[in-house]
């Protein structure tokens, strides 16, 4: 078995170059804060990556300035259509529509990923954060017998970063592993973005925004056509592709059906809008050969041994938000602030909504907020079923918590927070993980472990020695990059980050005398 010190030695060796990108975080300058914008001010000095910032508790209102025309788009007019003649959606449904909507989600639309983007994730800012990856998956892979053929599956590849940095030292470290690779993706341009960043000659191009519209008017079908026909049979098992860093995939709803409180549709459900794209797509890389295919969810993967990243994935995926009065937990809604106009507003729910059927009484207790994602713990157990039943590892990089928080919603646009509820689908929309939840959902065929602060876990990697090797050959410019790559993988960032792993229990002999790396300061969660 190759050890993780002759990994790092092969990794130290190859390619003088530094794999580094300029540190590109939000910009300086202050946050806006609007009526019920979630973010304090913040000095023009401080660089804060993204979604990093801590919002305090968010007003409930029922007033809000006046909109100013680029607020009011497309999606917002659809929206406010909806709510007039249904009443008020859950903060799960205004995600999920704002996100993945077909032709107005901000996912499925535009590629948002980038300093001409609206945020920056880890892989963007350093080649060396995929490389440490691609190690920790190496390494997992070989003590669990290398098996192979081998899947390398990324959920929410963003721009292609992560991957191709994985692919770098995979192909030279694995160059004769027979390895297919799986890119989970409900975004048409951000595949042909990823397509080009890994240098795949694409066997058939995904079909472009126009191009899903004139399949739509030829049909005859309107969206909603669509979105019934795909949702049809999916109305059980629900997953999303979020960010994926910077995508959604998902598959469908959750429950409706229950009786609301008057003039409020809060029933919980989560309207599935998935695109107008002929998936899978397929391709092989210009490089080694590799072949490389893009699903619109998780579930369309074939089963077999696979690596599975999802970095920034989870925070995407929709959560319905409750606050605890007199009268007991009250779900959070998403409404009108009246019946002429296109703004939104929060508002509590009159009386219980079927959501609240989420609420685990046994771990609230002493809270006042509450967010919950039944599409985060499905997904976290279909990932624990497949590295259960067809061997493997999964990988979840995201910020979030132990289930200590409430509130966290909030949107970021032009890598600066607004206000969520403005101009939907031009902002990304995001929540922190709550990595308790995703560990209660996985069972007992599986060993968690973390989460971690990636701080640590990239230190574990060895992340100060491969900066040190691509510093002593670089420039001075090329060091000042790297110093402050790794300053923001290691810092403030570092710390929000969290790592979180699932193996196969099966390993559990292996794994209890050899812990995966990198996760030395957390103990095995038993779910």
């Amino acid at each position: 078995m190759m050890g993780l010190r002759t990994v790092l030695h092969h990794l130290s060796s190859f390619s003088k170059k530094c794999h580094t990108r300029p540190p590109r975080w939000p910009f300086p300058g202050t946050l806006v804060s609007t009526t019920h914008s979630l973010c304090p001010s913040v000095p023009p000095s401080l660089l804060t990556p993204h979604h990093l910032a801590s919002p305090p508790l968010r007003q409930l209102c029922s007033t809000a300035p006046p909109l100013a025309s680029d607020d009011i788009t497309p999606l917002a007019r659809q929206l406010a259509a909806r709510v007039r003649a249904t009443g008020a959606m859950t903060v799960a449904e205004f995600m999920n529509e704002v996100l993945v909507h077909p032709m107005q989600g901000y996912y499925t639309r535009q590629s948002q990923v980038g300093q001409h983007g609206d945020f920056v994730t880890a892989p963007e800012v350093a080649g060396m954060y995929g490389e440490m990856l691609a190690v920790w998956l190496l390494h997992e892979w070989q003590k669990l017998g290398a098996p192979q053929p081998l899947q390398l599956v990324e959920l929410g590849p963003g721009r292609g970063t992560l991957m191709a940095d994985i692919l770098r030292v995979v192909n030279r470290l694995a160059p004769d592993a027979e390895i297919a690779i799986r890119l989970v993706e409900v975004s048409a341009t951000l595949a042909e973005t990823q397509a080009q960043t890994l240098g795949v000659r694409l066997s058939s191009p995904p079909l472009s925004e126009s191009d899903a519209q004139d399949r739509l008017t030829s049909s005859g079908e309107s969206q909603s056509d669509v979105r019934d026909r795909l949702t049809s049979s999916n109305n059980i098992q629900s997953e999303s592709d979020a960010r994926l860093t910077s995508s959604i995939s998902q598959s469908s709803g959750s429950v409706r059906g229950s009786e609301a409180p008057s003039n409020q549709s809060g029933t919980g459900t989560e309207l599935t809008s998935r695109p107008t794209v002929q998936w899978p797509l397929s391709g092989t890389t210009v490089t080694c050969g590799r072949t490389v295919t893009w699903h619109d969810r998780l579930t369309d993967v074939p089963e077999a041994f696979s690596l599975i990243v999802a970095n920034e994935f989870f925070d995407a995926l929709p959560v319905h938000q409750f606050r605890r009065t007199d009268a007991g937990w009250r779900e959070v809604l998403v409404d009108l602030c009246d019946e002429q106009t296109a703004q939104f507003r929060f508002v509590l729910a009159r009386g219980r909504t079927p959501a609240c059927v989420f609420i685990d009484e046994e771990i609230v207790t002493g809270r006042d907020e509450l967010e919950v994602s039944p599409r985060a713990a499905m997904l976290a157990a279909e990932l624990a079923e497949r590295v259960a039943s067809d061997g493997g590892a999964a990988l979840v990089c995201d910020y979030g918590h132990s289930g200590d928080r409430g509130d966290t919603l909030r949107a970021f646009r032009n890598h600066q927070c607004v206000d969520p509820l403005l101009a939907p689908g031009s902002a990304d929309v995001t929540c922190d993980v709550d990595f308790s939840q995703l560990a209660r959902a996985v069972g007992h065929d599986v060993m968690s472990f973390g989460p971690v602060e990636q701080r640590h876990f990239l230190a574990e990697l060895g992340l100060q020695a491969r900066l040190e090797r691509l510093t002593a050959s670089a420039g001075p410019d090329r060091v000042t990059q790297l110093k402050a790559a790794y300053d923001m993988l290691t810092g403030e960032m570092g710390e929000r980050f969290k790592m979180w792993a699932l193996l196969p229990a099966t390993a559990r002999p292996i794994l209890e005398r050899y812990p995966p790396v990198g996760f030395s300061l957390a103990s095995e969660q038993s779910s």
